[in-house]
């Protein structure tokens, strides 16, 4: 298994809209991001696209990824009861390791 397959596996039971395809573009452009550089994640949601950034550039430079997320739902979730998103993205993250 490839290091995106891994990733794929990893995300596969992330929530969010992210599909593989757009995943790997955002791990193959984190990868080749330059020394010394950040990324900057806006919107983050539960850590799908975050573990693939992350990933990326674990594969890369291994630049700090930000991620910038109120971690308060969408109007469609909160309706729902879906208020805190953040739980979830650290538990995702932690567990993509």
């Amino acid at each position: 298994m490839n290091d995106v397959e891994k990733v794929r596996q990893l995300t596969s039971g992330i929530d969010g809209w992210l599909s593989d395809s757009e995943g790997e573009l955002l791990y193959e452009l984190a990868k080749k991001v330059p020394s010394g550089q950040a990324i900057v994640e806006i919107s983050s949601w539960k850590g799908k696209s975050t573990v693939w950034l992350a990933k990326g550039t674990e594969a890369g430079q291994r630049n700090k990824v930000h991620s910038v997320d109120p971690h308060s739902g969408s109007k469609a979730h909160i309706s729902e009861g879906e208020t805190n998103t953040y739980p979830a993205f650290v538990d995702n993250l932690t567990k993509a390791g």
